[in-house]
């Protein structure tokens, strides 16, 4: 990732003119040239260049266009040689100065057709305005603030702090969200006055102030029939073949990562189709030797054998697995983290578990690692939600069909199935809220995902936001299938990216994730809902597309790989320290503001004895203990005026 940040002082009286002069100051990252910065009176732009692709060798950003206007830009375009022919350019030339003259033939409202994985800030000195961009289904994240003046502008939160002229102050309402892995609002931050860019948006700012303006969003009401079921599958191969071309280039050659899912193995497997004989190195993070590891219904532990047999059929894959035994380094001290980031990361377990594989890609020299993050709600969908909408639709006759085979297929009973995915959807939103409360001792469905104090979330008045932006905790609002998978691709997948540009920051190493791609994303909200369920199989649609490319073995599995089986085992090893956290965040007034810290002091004391009967209370040991302890170190850290 390239990491960029720049101001533009409107006012020649404001705030944002002293800080014109840090621009360029305080990059620090893996792999990160040395700073380049343009200036002029009024505005600022500084890059630091990580190369990850052969034509960044050739970046000197921030680039100028031919007609004055200077652009800085962190990521790719898709389709270099249609850019450079319409434009009449060098199609050598590097992606930044190919999105600066095609922004200057075309303008802003053609970004839609520049496609690519980008964010990009651009200055107009002649017409004092600026733009900033994300790219549809871009894994890229781009933060700014206006005031006092100015707009000052990162992509990454630690590069935006850089800056006195903009707040560091937490935002306590959006502490109590991100604590329970929501979203009210996909362009707010973890801080007051800072927001933040969703993918496909672009934002205008003049003097006058700054519009926002989406011009690209998931949409669950476009619909696509095809003539034949096979056609459905064919579609769907063309497209998941040119979104992995697309991404592959890569200083050095890509790399992917691998499980023995139906996702990351698509990927794998069609970038080393498209590589013919080039090798595809591939990372998979497997539990160490040893390790005690539960058992968990529809889940298996151990995906080297999965890894194995794709590399097997795929002999240019060479396959690397990575584990460890103790907690990692970002665990147990997440300083640097926060520094690389400038905020917290929700799921630092999950992050240490990962942490092997980053380092051992990061040795071998990997600028980018291939991956399939978004497959569950594009290419391998499991289409149960899908159910309902047939029930909804009056297709009572499609439904029963798909009913019977399917429960064997999933190793249950019809009626338990149609009880989850139709009867609980089709009741009314307040209904199925006064279900999970009657079924949870009363407790409101928010309080299972964060250790939020209760009171805090009364005053800030959080259920009822939650539900004002169509969430209670639990997504009951969101019945239809395609509007759950717009809501995750966009809304929710927003803080993935923030999570995912934070690791970026932190090791080095880019992500793609072809299975996010714009065009993949279109097709698989608007084709039938029974395509992914088709001969009363799950995940129909990316078996019936992978069925020559992968093992049966893969193809064919039910189960799904877990991540972090040995989770109990890594959490166990950080019980003392979370205690004696626990007893330092009592001194620190926000932390003990948010904090529901005596429900956390409870589950210290009710410890699972082992493994296996800490897997019936997995949430909250996993992921509800480690994330508010890593949210309340990240309160004291900021608290302690690092930057």
């Amino acid at each position: 990732m390239t990491e960029f940040h720049g101001c533009v002082a409107f006012d020649a009286d404001g705030t944002a003119v002293g800080d014109l002069g840090r621009a360029g100051l305080g990059f620090a990252g893996p792999g990160l040239g040395r700073p380049r910065v343009w200036r002029d009176p009024s505005a600022a732009l500084a890059v630091a260049q990580r190369v990850v692709t052969e034509e960044d060798r050739r970046e000197r950003q921030p680039t100028a266009g031919p007609k004055g206007c200077v652009l800085v830009l962190d990521g790719l375009l898709f389709e270099r040689e249609r850019v450079a022919r319409d434009l009449g350019s060098d199609a050598g030339a590097p992606d930044s100065a190919l999105a600066a003259a095609w922004l200057d033939r075309h303008g802003p409202g053609a970004l839609a057709r520049l496609k690519g994985d980008y964010a990009l800030a651009r200055w107009d000195p002649a017409r004092r305005e600026l733009l900033l961009a994300v790219a549809p289904m871009a894994t890229r994240v781009l933060y700014w603030h206006g005031g006092a003046g100015g707009l000052w502008f990162a992509n990454t939160l630690a590069g935006l702090h850089r800056f006195p002229g903009v707040p560091r102050e937490p935002d306590t309402l959006q502490l109590a969200v991100h604590l329970l892995s929501q979203v009210l609002d996909p362009a707010d931050t973890l801080f007051k006055g800072v927001r933040l860019v969703p993918q496909g948006t672009l934002v205008l700012a003049t003097g006058r102030g700054a519009r926002e303006q989406a011009y690209w969003r998931p949409d669950p009401a476009r619909r696509l029939r095809l003539a034949r079921d096979g056609d459905y599958a064919e579609a769907a191969r063309e497209l998941l073949d040119r979104a992995v071309r697309a991404r592959l280039r890569a200083a050095g050659g890509p790399a992917a990562m691998l499980t023995g899912g139906l996702d990351s193995s698509a990927v794998a497997a069609t970038a080393a189709r498209h590589l013919g004989g080039s090798r595809l190195p591939t990372y998979t993070a497997v539990p160490p030797p040893g390790a005690a590891l539960p058992e968990s219904r529809g889940r298996y532990a151990d995906e080297t054998a999965a890894v194995r047999a794709v590399a097997a059929l795929h002999p240019n894959i060479e396959p690397t697995f990575c584990h460890s035994g103790e907690p990692s380094a970002v665990e147990l001290d997440p300083t640097r983290l926060f520094l690389a980031g400038g905020r917290s990361h929700p799921m630092a377990n999950h992050l240490g578990w990962f942490d092997p594989m980053y380092r051992a890609a990061a040795r071998d020299g990997r600028a980018m690692l291939l991956g399939g993050a978004m497959g569950n709600l594009t290419l391998s969908f499991d289409g149960l939600r899908g159910l309902g909408d047939l029930a909804r639709a009056g297709r009572l006759a499609t439904l029963l069909r798909l009913l019977r085979p399917l429960a064997a297929h999933l190793g249950t009973r019809p009626w338990r199935l149609f009880r989850s995915e139709v009867l609980r959807p089709a009741l009314p939103p307040r209904a199925r809220d006064g279900l999970w409360r009657w079924r949870h001792g009363g407790r409101a469905p928010w309080a299972r995902a964060g250790a939020l104090r209760p009171d805090l979330a009364a005053a800030l008045g959080v259920e009822g936001k939650l539900w004002a932006a169509g969430a209670d905790g639990m997504f009951a609002h969101r019945a239809g299938s395609r509007e759950l998978q717009a809501h995750f691709l966009h809304a929710r997948r927003t803080r993935t990216l923030e999570n995912q540009a934070t690791v970026r920051a932190l090791y080095g190493i880019e992500e793609r994730d072809p299975l996010s791609d714009m065009d993949l994303v279109d097709f698989c909200l608007a084709i039938p809902r029974e395509q992914f369920l088709a001969g009363g199989r799950s995940r129909s649609l990316a078996r019936r597309v992978l069925a020559d490319l992968l093992p049966a073995s893969v193809v064919e599995t039910v189960p799904v790989g877990q991540q972090n089986p040995e989770w109990f085992t890594r959490i166990a090893a950080q019980r003392d320290a979370f205690a004696a956290e626990l007893d330092r965040l009592d001194g620190h007034p926000l932390a003990r503001e948010v904090l529901d810290l005596p429900r956390l002091r409870a589950l210290l004391e009710a410890w699972p004895a082992d493994a296996q009967a800490a897997e019936a209370r997995r949430f909250e040991y996993e992921c509800l203990l480690p994330r508010a302890v890593q949210t309340g170190r990240f309160l004291a850290w900021l608290g302690g005026g690092n930057g």
